[in-house]
Order: structure tokens, then sequence, then C-alpha cells
């Protein structure tokens, strides 16, 4: 019970902190504050082997408080290293011509009728899952596939 009291105790100072804080907004370029945040969080990523990676297109801006996004963005990138599991992401990408949007869901469904052709990814995504892994795609046309198999990180890797 003193606990929970604790607790509520300690929402209410935080509370009481946020609501003297002014915000203050102003124009920002993500990628920079996003590229500053991956270089203070890489080095615990490569300890946990987590990947952290930035995907944000150069130009984008929002008008927000620096400092209070900062925060958000820290605490997010904690957490997501902290709770991720260790894991190796084997990734195979071919600069082929792409498949048709609906294609990838077709080859790693269950329920689609039996293609004429893709029988080996099936086979594929079945071994990976009796691995306890997972098999995604990614496709674009005329760009190419990209297949990811995701992989529990042995404990000689961890």
């Amino acid at each position: 019970m003193g606990w929970l009291r604790a607790s509520h105790l300690n929402r209410a100072w935080s509370k009481d902190q946020l609501d003297r804080l002014d915000r203050v907004p102003k124009d920002v370029v993500l990628l920079p504050a996003l590229a500053e945040i991956q270089a203070i969080y890489v080095p615990l990523a490569q300890r946990k082997q987590v990947a952290l990676a930035v995907a944000c297109s150069p130009g984008l801006h929002c008008h927000t408080d620096p400092n209070f996004l900062r925060v958000v963005l820290r605490n997010l990138v904690q957490n997501a290293i902290k709770f991720t599991p260790a894991a190796v992401c084997l990734r195979i990408t071919d600069t082929g011509s792409g498949l048709e949007a609906a294609r990838p869901a077709q080859l790693l469904s269950d329920t689609a009728p039996p293609p004429t052709h893709g029988l080996g990814l099936r086979l594929t995504r079945e071994f990976v899952q009796k691995l306890g892994g997972r098999l995604t795609v990614h496709s674009l046309s005329e760009q190419g596939t990209t297949f990811e198999v995701e992989l529990a990180a042995s404990k000689a890797s961890r």
C-alpha cells in the first residue's frame, strides 16, 4: 500500500513540475534532431545488439518546442532499446522488377490458394516459423524486393 501512495505522490509531483514548464515552439528540422538522438543512443543499442535507424525526409520540419521534442524522443528511443529483445535480422534485397502490391501478402499467407510459383517462399516461411522467427517481405514495383528474416539471438551473441 505504501508503494501505491508513493507512486501517486510521484505522479502528482511530476504533473506539478510539467505544469510549470513553458513551451517555446520553433520551426524544427526533424532529421538533425533525430540524428542527435540516434548519436546519443547508438552505443547503448550496439551493446544490446539492437539496430537503431533513422528514416526521415531531409526537409521535414515541424513547429514544436525542441526541448520537449528531445525529451519525448529520448524517452521513446530508450524504452525501445530497453524492451527490444536481441535478435538477428537477415535482410536480402534484389533489384528486380518488384512485386505487385498484393503479392507479398499472398506469398506469405496461409489462406491464399497455392501459387503456381512461390512455393519455395512458403517453405521458407514455414522453416522460419519453426525456428521461432519471422519472415517479412517489402516490395516496390520496379524497385526490387527485400526479404527479412528475424531470429532470436543466441546467448553467445549477447
